[in-house]
């Protein structure tokens, strides 16, 4: 694997754990793993999982009923 497609998978494995904190309602969980996809996107850009992790990060915040976050 050259460097870009294991961080690549690395953010892919971020995002499939903060869902599945999501999916059972551990929000600090899923916040923690999203920021971490995200930190390691913006060093490493994919337009797409970007922007899969901000709607992750958004969702989240909604199902707090956090809005001004969301």
């Amino acid at each position: 694997f050259s460097s870009l497609n294991k961080n690549d998978n690395i953010i892919k494995i971020y995002q499939d754990i903060a869902i599945s904190y999501f999916k059972i309602k551990d929000y600090s969980q899923a916040l923690l793993y999203n920021q971490k996809a995200l930190t390691l996107n913006q060093t490493y850009p994919d337009d797409v999982k970007l922007a899969k992790t901000y709607n992750n990060i958004g969702n989240t915040y909604r199902a707090q009923n956090n809005f001004k976050q969301a």
